[in-house]
């Protein structure tokens, strides 16, 4: 069975690891939000912060990545806005999808969003 799986799941961490992310969202979008820098993990090796966040100061410590239909995503950023069409077409046909990617400074707190969910990763 070893050899189907990625090598990299059989192997022991090098690193322990102790990291806490959130889940938050609204009935249409769910995000993760991950520090982007850990003792273990650091995003900016992977992501230019600056060309994502909107600050100029880029003093960024949060990543949110939501993924979904492309269309719910453009032109549906609340449940008001959802059309049924729009909607059923996410639901049961193939489409386009995005990637969300936004940075915060801080954990957000918004008034469309759930409470943030803590999630504590320990190996």
């Amino acid at each position: 069975m070893p050899l189907f799986l990625p090598y990299f799941w059989i192997l022991p961490s090098q690193k322990s690891c102790d990291i806490t992310i959130y889940i938050t969202g609204n009935i249409l979008h769910t995000d993760i939000l991950v520090p982007v820098e850990t003792s273990v993990f650091d995003w900016h090796q992977f992501i230019d912060l600056s060309e994502v966040g909107r600050q100029t100061s880029g003093n960024y410590r949060y990543l949110a990545m939501g993924w979904g239909d492309r269309q719910v995503y453009l032109e549906s950023p609340t449940f008001a806005d959802l059309q049924l069409t729009t909607a059923l077409k996410a639901l049961f046909i193939p489409t386009p999808s995005v990637l969300r990617v936004q940075v915060y400074q801080t954990l957000p707190v918004l008034q469309d969003l759930q409470p943030l969910i803590s999630v504590r990763i320990i190996t």
